[in-house]
């Protein structure tokens, strides 16, 4: 399902009836831009995608780039927003390679090409990505839904879908077998 799906279902959960005709209409980007309720709602679900990656579910990516002077590999270089490295080896042997982390890059010993191998968050910005999740979309579409109702002060209806996204988060790591221990974010 596309982010726009997964928003267009939000807007249908929160009777935003002015988002739904317009994603039903098959915009251009900039007609979504001028809807305020569009724009927040995606700012919504880029803040539910962040926790979710940062706290429950890391997505994992690897990317092949060659060093820089002074063997640097700059994170503003890699596809996605970096949450943590995990490793960085050779892509023709495979073999762990030592690095040091900084901030806004990592260096290697010597120079040439190496796979990182990283966690990143999600940033959409058209609507039209998938989600990267390996899990329903429901999460994501509770998880805007109480975004959005809190950010618009309706605290009550937002406990009630940040309920639903715990329930359905705790299901779906029940389900995976997996210790089950709910991230504080969540968590109002």
């Amino acid at each position: 399902m596309t982010i726009n799906q997964i928003i267009k279902n939000t807007a249908i959960m929160l009777g935003l009836s002015d988002v739904v005709e317009l994603i039903e209409s098959k915009p251009s980007k900039t007609e979504l831009r001028r809807n305020d309720n569009y724009v927040l709602l995606l700012r919504c679900i880029n803040l539910v995608a962040s926790n979710i990656a940062s706290n429950y579910r890391p997505l994992e990516t690897s990317e092949t780039l060659s060093t820089t002077a002074g063997n640097r590999i700059d994170f503003s270089r890699l596809s996605h927003s970096v949450l943590k490295i995990m490793d960085v080896r050779s892509p023709v042997t495979n073999w762990r390679v030592p690095f040091t982390l900084f901030t806004d890059h990592i260096t290697v010993s010597n120079p040439g090409s190496f796979r990182v191998i990283y966690t990143f968050v999600p940033h959409f910005e058209t609507g039209n990505e998938y989600n990267p999740f390996q899990f329903s979309d429901e999460v994501l579409t509770y998880g805007t839904a109480a975004e959005y109702a809190f950010i618009n002060g309706m605290f009550s209806e937002a406990q009630v879908w940040n309920i639903k996204l715990e329930n359905l988060l705790f299901n779906t790591k029940r389900k995976c077998g997996e210790n089950i221990t709910m991230p504080a974010t969540f968590r109002r």
